[in-house]
């Protein structure tokens, strides 16, 4: 996994040169600012870094219905932000279970929490 606060360094893993501050996939990319457009997604991305979690148990701790959740959810999937690392039968359905693709995200909470306390 990589680590977003230091992901603005080049990525030189298997012979790859990329700058994530600029192009699709970065942090400046639209995808990737749209997917935090939400504070449940915030919160979804510092749940599933502490710990894989399904929609089903976000939706509990979001206080969001499970079909908003899983709409959540999908919007990070898309971004690339999250990656299924399990599923379980529930009773008619599958449930995903999902993790971060990359970590530091309690602590971009916290850096947005210490501002908004900031800000008059």
């Amino acid at each position: 996994m990589k680590d977003l606060l230091n992901s603005h360094r080049r990525d030189t893993r298997m012979g790859e040169h990329e700058d994530v501050w600029s192009g699709p996939g970065s942090m400046l990319d639209p995808d990737f600012l749209s997917a935090l457009g939400h504070p449940a997604r915030l919160q979804a991305l510092v749940l599933f870094e502490q710990r894989p979690a399904s929609a089903r148990e976000l939706a509990a701790l979001v206080d969001l219905s499970p079909s908003a959740t899983l709409y959540h959810v999908r919007k990070l999937r898309d971004a690339g932000l999250i990656e299924q690392v399990d599923s379980r039968q529930r009773r008619a359905f599958v449930e995903r279970v999902w993790r971060t693709s990359t970590t530091g995200w309690a602590d971009v909470e916290r850096m947005l929490t210490d501002v908004a306390a900031r800000t008059p």
